[in-house]
């Protein structure tokens, strides 16, 4: 059997390693971090318990998407593996909507 048919045999009935190191990584912590995510991506963020994920865009003030990531829900964070190249224009993003967000209150 070839190496790639072996691969995909294990991911579907085993176990399979992914790199995924060449990710960005962001984590968000915090009483409020899933309802502050909630109206910035365009999955329901709220609806993930712990340990599951998915796929989602975060979106500019005009609704644009900026870039594709996927969310982690954790029990005590929600975890975000984004494009490393992104990963710091992403994290300017939400450090200045949490500051509004902060001085709402």
């Amino acid at each position: 059997m070839p190496d790639q048919t072996r691969e995909y045999d294990a991911a579907r009935h085993g176990v399979a390693l992914f790199d995924r190191s060449s990710l960005g990584k962001v984590s968000v912590t915090g009483r409020d971090r899933l309802a502050f995510l909630q109206g910035m991506l365009t999955n329901d963020v709220k609806a993930l318990a712990p340990g599951q994920g998915a796929p989602a865009a975060f979106l500019d003030a005009h609704g644009k998407v900026t870039v594709l990531l996927v969310v982690y829900a954790a029990q005590d964070r929600v975890l975000i593996e984004l494009p490393a190249q992104m990963t710091a224009k992403t994290l300017e993003t939400l450090d200045h909507f949490l500051i509004s967000e902060t001085r709402m209150w």
